[in-house]
């Protein structure tokens, strides 16, 4: 991936999660098989699916970021759905920007949290890269691994009135120890539990059901967010925040019914209007 895929648009579509359930692992994977067998039959490695509009959703195992002049793309601000941003180092690289160049960027426009990642691995080296981060102002949360190493650098930021954010959680017990850590916010990735044939969404019901047994105050950020459907789910089951692709936010304002009941309400205008 670092020196670039060779990917194809293919003819196989992305099935729209009104459709069919997501979560149906035997159903959902179909299409991506077909399509990485087209893409593979054309010479390409990654096959890019569109969705029945005809508009790009996603690869058949990876993501789409929409980047444009270096610039990532998200909702426009007056849109009132953007609560705070998320990093990481692959993000940032794709803007062709330096780090410090695009956390000030984000910051002039973004007054929630933004979650900025530590690339450390040592509890040491961790906490001091956490103490620089929150110099750029005072809405970053600092996103640590799920690490021995990084349960320790929670617990020390946090003594310091430091937020972060515990990342990569791929278990119940690793929340867990990420909550009694003192952690601001848990990140489980939801796709990419999906991704081997597990319930991703079972991660953000029983971590709701322990940290309301035990009332930590931890609040759960769902990541790897792929479809609408993995946006409602989790928040039914309890999840307070999710990280979503720019595709993904706008599927959240799309239904055909919508789309339908316009089209005949404009036409309707046009037949009593003047």
């Amino acid at each position: 991936y670092e020196a670039g895929i060779r990917a194809a648009v293919v003819s196989v579509r992305r099935n729209p999660t009104e459709a069919l359930n997501p979560a149906i692992k035997s159903t959902n994977f179909l299409n991506n098989i077909l399509a990485k067998i087209e893409a593979l039959g054309a010479g390409a490695d990654e096959a890019i699916m569109l969705n029945t509009d005809g508009h790009i959703a996603e690869g058949t195992t990876t993501n789409i970021f929409w980047v444009a002049g270096h610039t990532l793309c998200t909702p426009p601000l007056e849109v009132g759905v953007l609560d705070g941003v998320t990093t990481n180092p692959s993000l940032i690289a794709k803007t062709g920007k330096t780090f410090e160049q695009v956390v000030r960027e984000i910051l002039k426009v973004i007054d929630g949290p933004v979650n900025l990642e530590v690339v450390g691995t040592d509890a040491e080296t961790m906490v001091a890269e956490g103490r620089n981060l929150i110099a750029f102002g005072e809405n970053v949360v600092v996103k640590i691994p799920m690490l021995a190493e990084g349960l320790k650098a929670v617990k020390r930021l946090t003594s310091e009135g430091i937020k972060t954010n515990v990342t990569l959680i791929f278990s119940p017990a690793q929340a867990l120890l990420a909550a009694k850590a003192g952690a601001s916010y848990v990140s489980p990735f939801l796709g990419r539990l999906d991704d081997i044939g597990h319930e991703g969404m079972e991660i953000v019901a029983h971590i709701r059901e322990i940290f309301d047994n035990y009332d930590y105050e931890t609040e759960i950020l769902a990541a790897s967010i792929r479809s609408t459907l993995h946006f409602v789910e989790a928040a039914r089951l309890g999840a307070d925040v999710a990280t979503v692709p720019f595709k993904v936010i706008l599927s959240l304002t799309q239904h055909p019914l919508t789309d339908k009941g316009l089209a005949k309400f404009l036409a309707d205008w046009e037949k009593v209007k003047d």
